[in-house]
């Protein structure tokens, strides 16, 4: 296994044949090269009724990266604001 990365959308279709064909969490890291548990993690996220979801699956990732940009943003933003601020309060001690 090699450095973390993320599963893109062709892994999770991977995930899915291969469950399909009754392979083991530890073969679909191999095949993969993630290790097993984040297979196993991923498994478990978004598993419905009737098994493994790889749309559904692409999709709560598609939307948990978008909220994690946003935020990110956010974060940007809020500490342009506070720079901004403590900047203003310098300026007025000063004269």
């Amino acid at each position: 296994m090699s450095k973390y990365r993320r599963i893109k959308y062709e892994d999770r279709c991977q995930i899915y044949a291969l469950s399909k064909r009754g392979s083991s969490q530890e073969s679909i890291a191999e095949v993969l090269g993630v290790s097993q548990s984040a297979v196993s993690r991923e498994i478990r996220r978004n598993r419905g009724e009737r098994g493994y979801r790889f749309k559904q699956a692409e999709a709560k990732a598609q939307a948990g990266r978008k909220s994690v940009a946003s935020k990110a943003a956010s974060t940007k933003a809020m500490s342009a604001r506070a720079n901004t601020a403590a900047t203003t309060r310098e300026r007025c001690r000063s004269t």
